[in-house]
């Protein structure tokens, strides 16, 4: 139950997302405005609007908000706004100042035109230079920022453009495709977990067919970059001739390069395109998935299992430490149909289950 309603004034809200922190949410509106809501830091204090926002007019677009999110290693400072009419743009809220855009050079604008509005998106890692688009057209499209535009204090004096590095789809053929209802990526794992990074797509299949889940893997040279980075303290390497996508610049010491240890930096940006999509293993309509970590790593690292909710009130719980992952079924019985899927850590002491283990719904 919320403590009160928030007014947003003549336009209607359309989604919103809390921005690292804690303190602030972003609530994006009908207008093509993104205003910013600051929670109070008691239940029962004031819930204000704060004096930042993304205007439509100087974003360049004007159409409905229909997705938000944050710059990795920018905290609160950096908004990424997508609109309806396929415009992404990345906002730099204390200095109220475009940081990039796709809605700038013949190239982007090419790369996007047949695709309609932007549906969903997620930063490959964090280093804030590689962004995953989805869009109605089924299309999914892998962009790239450039060392400007990178989480640092102080916005560039002029927006960036964005580089649209590759354009596939999970149907894998021509025709009419469904909507991307949802990204998610997945950075490469070390020992025994996978070490590939990799990309999964919910929806863009061909059109009438049933919700499914689906793998784009980085090629493995990506995997032998991270590595190459990891041991450079100069950045990531030079691309190797034809390799296709140059891992980007980033300046040293700044978030996500590897020589300030932030781990997951740019060395496996990667150097080659997304393979074709492998769809995981069908149990029925997909609803929703999350990525789940290993008990007692960080949200951000490399996940163990992939848990989707289906048709039927099914969980399937997807094990990924093998290159083609294997299925785990965990039915919830007497359940109506799972709507959604979300990763939350606990504390195994936490779970109480009733004398013989017995799963009797009431829980």
């Amino acid at each position: 139950r919320l403590p009160r309603r928030i007014p947003v004034g003549p336009s209607a809200a359309t989604c919103f997302h809390a921005l690292p922190g804690g303190d602030f949410v972003l609530v994006g509106l009908r207008s093509g405005e993104v205003r910013v809501l600051r929670l109070p830091a008691a239940p029962a204090g004031r819930w204000a609007w704060a004096p930042y926002s993304v205007p439509p007019d100087a974003a360049g677009s004007s159409d409905e908000v229909a997705l938000l999110g944050a710059q990795p290693g920018a905290r609160e400072r950096r908004a990424l706004v997508g609109f309806a009419c396929g415009c992404l743009v990345l906002w730099d809220l204390p200095a109220r100042r475009l940081v990039a855009t796709s809605d700038q050079g013949r190239e982007a604008l090419a790369a996007v035109a047949d695709c309609g509005g932007v549906t969903a998106a997620a930063w490959a890692g964090g280093s804030g230079l590689r962004l995953a688009a989805g869009y109605d057209s089924g299309d999914v499209v892998l962009w790239g920022l450039g060392a400007a535009a990178g989480p640092r204090w102080r916005a560039p004096p002029e927006p960036a453009g964005m580089v649209a590095l590759q354009k596939l789809r999970c149907s894998g053929g021509p025709g009419p495709a469904e909507p991307v209802l949802q990204l998610a990526f997945a950075p490469p794992g070390r020992g025994a977990a996978p070490a590939r990074a990799a990309l999964f797509v919910l929806g863009g299949h061909a059109e009438g067919g049933m919700d499914c889940v689906s793998r784009l893997a980085f090629p493995p040279a990506a995997a032998a970059a991270a590595a190459a980075a990891a041991a450079a303290p100069g950045g990531p390497p030079a691309a190797a001739p034809g390799a296709g996508l140059a891992p980007l610049a980033v300046p040293p010491g700044a978030p996500g390069d590897g020589a300030a240890g932030g781990g997951d930096g740019p060395g496996w940006l990667p150097d080659g395109g997304l393979e074709p999509a492998s769809p995981l293993p069908w149990f029925g309509s997909v609803r929703d998935f999350a990525l789940v970590p290993p008990a007692g790593s960080p949200a951000s690292g490399a996940p163990a299992f992939l848990v989707t909710a289906t048709e039927f009130g099914q969980l399937h719980a997807h094990d990924l430490a093998e290159d083609a992952p294997r299925s785990l079924q965990i039915e919830l019985h007497g359940c109506p149909d799972a709507a959604c899927a979300v990763h939350v850590p606990f504390a195994p002491e936490a779970l109480v289950l009733p004398p013989g283990g017995g799963g009797g719904g009431g829980g």
